[in-house]
């Protein structure tokens, strides 16, 4: 059965098993048993993997999908799975590239500017 989001069921007592499924979320599953769990409560976690960024030098800003970050290299990023632009900004020039963040994935970038 899919439904969608509040979801009302109407189930025989007993022991039973749901399986919550959302893009981009971690699938979620549950055993319960009616009548002593008459409600189900699940939080649902986004898919996210980390990106290490370093340069060289150290303490460039950092641009992720547009959005300036609180952090300056070095600095691990958390962020959602798919693509993501980053730029690494030294003195006015840029440095961009994607990478694509996989779930539970660490993906490790270096910048070197040199000169």
């Amino acid at each position: 059965m899919r439904c969608t989001s509040p979801c009302s069921l109407n189930l025989a007592l007993g022991r039973h098993t749901i399986l919550i499924h959302r893009d981009g979320y971690r699938d979620v599953q549950r055993v319960f048993n009616l009548p002593d769990d008459p409600g189900l409560i699940v939080t649902l976690s986004p898919l996210t993997g980390v990106v290490s960024l370093s340069s060289t030098p150290s303490g460039l800003s950092i641009i992720v999908d547009g959005k300036e970050q609180t952090r300056r290299t070095p600095a691990s990023l958390l962020l959602s799975v798919g693509p993501h632009t980053i730029q690494i900004i030294k003195d006015g020039q840029k440095q961009e590239f994607t990478v694509d963040v996989r779930d539970g994935v660490v993906t490790e970038r270096s910048i070197d500017w040199g000169n």
